[in-house]
Formats: structure tokens, C-alpha cells, sequence
């Protein structure tokens, strides 16, 4: 399959629409592991294709990028999480918002998923932070 606009296009609205069935819907948990499934194999997919691909100047930045994400966002994201630890005001903020949610998992489950979330976060942010800084030099 030839990666091209279109085709990232679709499968971004995909997903962005399988998202928003799973969240509105509540679909059986079999129907949300594939879907989860078939995110990640998407994205494992155009990660390798980028690798694979015959543009060595878009190589050269994704490269650029996940450098700098991984120099950047995995300590940005750890020292978040020591801070968020260390500080009371935002521990109760993330316990309130951990109690308060209206699916049925523990405040530690939430808690959980909000610091994977974050993490996330910060590094798709620092990823397209880096993106930006080798394309912004190479203008």
C-alpha cells in the first residue's frame, strides 16, 4: 500500500471516528481490542514505511524527531511525574479528577491512565516540537 496523503488522511479519520464509537457507544471489550489492534498496527506500519520509503529527506526528519523526543520528552515526562509526586496541590487535582470518573475503574486505574496519557502527551508534543525545529532549519 503506498503511503500518501490520502491514505493517511483515512485511516486518521478511522481512527479518530473508532475512537469516538468507543467512547459513545460502548462496544464489547473483544470489538475494542481489535480496534486497538488494528491502531497499533497502523502506526507500526507508516513508522516502518518511513524507515522503508524512498524520501530521504522525510527519513531524515523523522529521525531528527524521534531524537529529539526521546532526548527531550522522556525526561520531561519523568520529571513531570517526580514533580506531580512531590507537589500536594496537584496530587489532590489528579486524585478529584481519578474519583470523578464515570467509568467504572478504581481512582488508582484513572490515576494510572492519566499519567500514561500525559506521558504520551509530552512526547508526541516534544516529537512535533522536533519536526518543526529540523523542518523550520532546512527552510
Amino acid at each position: 500500500m503506498i503511503r500518501t496523503g490520502r491514505t493517511q488522511v483515512a485511516a486518521l479519520f478511522a481512527i479518530f471516528l473508532g475512537t469516538a464509537c468507543l467512547l459513545f457507544f460502548n462496544p464489547p471489550f473483544i470489538v475494542q481490542i481489535i480496534f486497538v489492534l488494528v491502531c497499533f498496527s497502523w502506526a507500526a506500519w507508516y513508522f516502518m514505511e518511513i524507515f522503508r520509503g524512498p524520501d530521504e529527506v522525510e527519513s531524515a526528519s523523522v529521525r531528527y524527531a524521534l531524537a529529539f523526543a526521546s532526548g527531550l520528552g522522556a525526561p520531561l515526562s519523568i520529571t513531570f511525574v517526580m514533580v506531580m509526586s512531590a507537589v500536594p496541590a496537584i496530587q489532590d487535582a489528579i486524585t478529584f479528577m481519578a474519583s470523578s470518573a464515570e467509568n467504572n475503574l478504581s481512582p488508582a486505574a484513572a490515576g494510572f491512565g492519566l499519567g500514561v496519557a500525559f506521558a504520551v502527551f509530552a512526547l508526541c508534543t516534544s516529537l512535533c516540537v522536533g519536526s518543526t525545529i529540523w523542518w523550520a532549519s532546512k527552510r
